[in-house]
């Protein structure tokens, strides 16, 4: 099942339903989503300040911070209420790597010749691609390339990016 784009509304309203489902029954919820092609990238708890990164990773969030709390206020108590997982925002800019596998954003940056490079969307010292603002305008930024170790040290940190095929976990194939 390939993932489909939901909007940040019914995604919540999916979240806010596996925080008030029992927990024995949460599993079957959470694999309805992905059968339904509802992608979870990343969401955060506000109440406990973490971040899970699909399903499975916020079901053993709720378990194991629910477990702990009810140990200490009885097996009837609830920690997480509806609105706790939040899902995170796409960083502006960014779009998913594409490659199976793979669930990273990332920055699609033009080059001087027109070709598109996909670089990780946090600045990195030991980058060598250089990002700046398309003369033209527009959403899509250049990319330079770093030949030397002169040309990165006189670049600013916060200008040097990595290409993301150096990081990516994904496959090729589709």
């Amino acid at each position: 099942m390939t993932a489909v784009a939901v909007s940040p509304a019914t995604l919540q309203r999916w979240l806010d339903q596996l925080i008030e489902t029992p927990s024995d029954e949460r599993r079957s919820l959470s694999i309805e989503g992905l059968d339904h092609g509802l992608a979870l990238e990343r969401v955060t708890c506000v109440r406990c300040d973490e971040q899970a990164l699909n399903w499975t990773s916020a079901l053993r969030h709720l378990e194991r911070t629910e477990f702990t709390h009810r140990k200490d206020h009885g097996p009837d108590s609830r920690l997480h209420q509806p609105g706790d997982l939040v899902p995170a925002v796409p960083e502006p800019n960014t779009r998913p790597c594409g490659r199976r596998g793979c669930n990273a954003r990332v920055i699609w940056a033009a080059t001087s010749t027109g070709s598109r490079v996909p670089l990780d969307p946090d600045p990195d010292p030991g980058g060598t691609v250089v990002l700046v603002e398309h003369p033209g305008g527009g959403d899509v930024p250049l990319a330079f390339f770093v030949h030397t170790d002169t040309e990165r040290l006189s670049t600013p940190p916060a200008h040097l990016f990595r290409r993301h095929a150096l990081t990516c976990r994904g496959t090729t194939s589709r």
